[in-house]
């Protein structure tokens, strides 16, 4: 009981001394100093709601000079948002493949766990179907507008012949001048022979053409063999061609005689006939080309007939480059053969 007393009257004591702290006049001070604030901001509310703008302000011009003379007082915040050119309204962001607001894309998906929500894969695939135009046209690329590029042939280069030396005299020359022939080096020396062979067939008709023909192939192998700096010779690399075969057996007892004077790719046809390379001249039908290639590569199965083909193709090609030089310095726009 002594303690419950006790408790009773210390509160009490503690309640006394509050009340006489808030009659101090420091509290008064403060307590007159809120409500004076609180009324006068009560009166500048009521004088701003009551106040009306004078009637020149507001009344209409009479004319467009008096317009141009009138003046305006904006609100400071409508003032600095003029001057900073701040938009009525904001525009919502759009991304730039988006057809819709992103509001109703989100709407059109489908809940979370439902069963037509669509996989990552499909949703992948739509967004890159949507994204290609349809107007867009296949590109054709330049291979495929020029064809398959052809595959130049690129000859190795000759090997180096020894430099004939100086005064020395052809031996293709001597030859001539010893059957009272003069010696032309601005002509091919096949051509030459031919003229001097059917000289003497007209001369005697029983004149040994053979040995003739042997001594001539003779001194054409020995110059054939030598470079000429002041060209006093004129090679041909299709008569080297065929010079290793001309007076000579072939097949069996069949001599092979060559002429200057045809075109090359038909004595290199007769000389493979007769050398037996091939059975048959190809022939080429136009309606049914895959045809014609296969019986070809029949045709030229032979490995001999192949190897055979293939260096009078490369004297071919070193021919036209012998020949095509001229042209070149009057045609530049001319491409090579190979």
């Amino acid at each position: 009981m002594k303690d419950d007393v006790g408790g009773e009257t210390a509160d009490s004591q503690r309640e006394q001394e509050d009340e006489k702290a808030l009659e101090s006049p420091l509290a008064n001070k403060s307590k007159t100093t809120l409500e004076n604030a609180a009324k006068m901001v009560d009166q500048a509310d009521r004088a701003a709601a009551t106040s009306v703008a004078p009637k020149d302000e507001i009344s209409k011009p009479s004319s467009p000079a008096e317009a141009f003379q009138l003046t305006i007082d904006y609100p400071a915040f409508q003032t600095s948002g003029i001057l900073e050119f701040e938009a009525d309204y904001i525009e919502p962001f759009q991304y730039p493949n988006q057809t819709a607001p992103l509001s109703q894309e989100l709407d059109s998906q489908p809940e979370r766990g439902s069963m037509t929500e669509p996989t990552a894969v499909e949703h992948h695939e739509s967004n890159k179907t949507a994204n290609v135009p349809k107007s867009k046209e296949k590109r054709v690329s330049y291979k495929e507008f020029l064809g398959r590029r052809p595959n130049r042939r690129v000859l190795p280069p000759l090997p180096p012949l020894p430099l004939a030396e100086g005064g020395t005299r052809p031996a293709l020359a001597i030859f001539f001048e010893k059957h009272c022939v003069p010696f032309l080096r601005n002509r091919r020396p096949y051509l030459q022979f031919a003229a001097l062979e059917a000289g003497k067939l007209e001369e005697n008709s029983n004149f040994d053409t053979a040995a003739l023909r042997e001594e001539f192939r003779q001194a054409f192998k020995e110059d054939m063999g030598r470079e000429w700096p002041e060209h006093e010779v004129l090679k041909s690399h299709i008569d080297e061609y065929f010079h290793r075969f001309d007076g000579m057996k072939v097949f069996e007892d069949t001599v092979f005689v060559y002429n200057p004077s045809h075109e090359a790719m038909s004595e290199f046809l007769r000389l493979s006939l007769a050398a037996k390379w091939i059975s048959q001249i190809p022939e080429w039908d136009i309606k049914n080309w895959n045809i014609s290639l296969k019986e070809f590569e029949e045709i030229w199965s032979d490995k001999n007939a192949r190897t055979e083909r293939g260096k009078f193709k490369d004297a071919s090609f070193y021919e036209f480059d012998q020949a095509l030089p001229t042209y070149y310095l009057t045609f530049p726009f001319l491409v090579r053969s190979h």
